[in-house]
């Protein structure tokens, strides 16, 4: 098989993921895995698609197989922590943004989301913790966000 036909084949999988057409992505998606097993974003994309048709349970596989393959992608690790937050497994979703931010310090996303994470698990002292890093961090877009955020809640509570 030529490989610029499977990157072909994954690209199109992605724009069909951008339209929302998540099952045909899925068919694209296991078309590049059939002809390279070992293709990391096949098996990530894959899990995200699956996540978006509901199907969060067989999503974990595919995040886990991509991370197997490549465990140098913050975002596969990130990926799994939305998987896993969506099926309302919160301590497994800090564990997977906590790997995401092993391999990325700076990975916003999984930032944002821990941080969102331990606010509404109310674990207050971790949430303060997380700020205090964030502040050593220079991260101080997120700190404020936070704090503001904090604020406002407890006002209208």
């Amino acid at each position: 098989i030529n490989p610029a036909f499977v990157a072909a084949l994954f690209n199109k999988g992605e724009t069909l993921s951008a339209m929302e057409a998540y099952q045909r992505a899925i068919e694209c998606y296991d078309k590049v895995l059939e002809w390279n097993p070992y293709h990391a974003n096949a098996c990530n994309n894959k899990g995200i698609a699956l996540s978006h048709i509901g199907l969060e349970r067989e999503a974990i596989k595919w995040y886990a197989k991509a991370i197997e393959l490549d465990p140098k992608r913050a975002d596969y690790y990130y990926n799994q922590g939305t998987n896993y937050e969506e099926l309302q497994d919160h301590r497994l979703a800090l564990q997977y943004y906590d790997a995401a931010l092993k391999v990325d310090t700076h990975h916003n996303s999984a930032c944002h989301r821990k941080m969102e994470l331990l606010q509404l698990c109310r674990a207050n002292d971790e949430v303060l913790d997380w700020m205090e890093y964030m502040l050593e961090s220079e991260r101080y877009n997120y700190v404020s966000y936070f704090f503001t955020k904090l604020s406002v809640q407890k006002l209208q509570c």
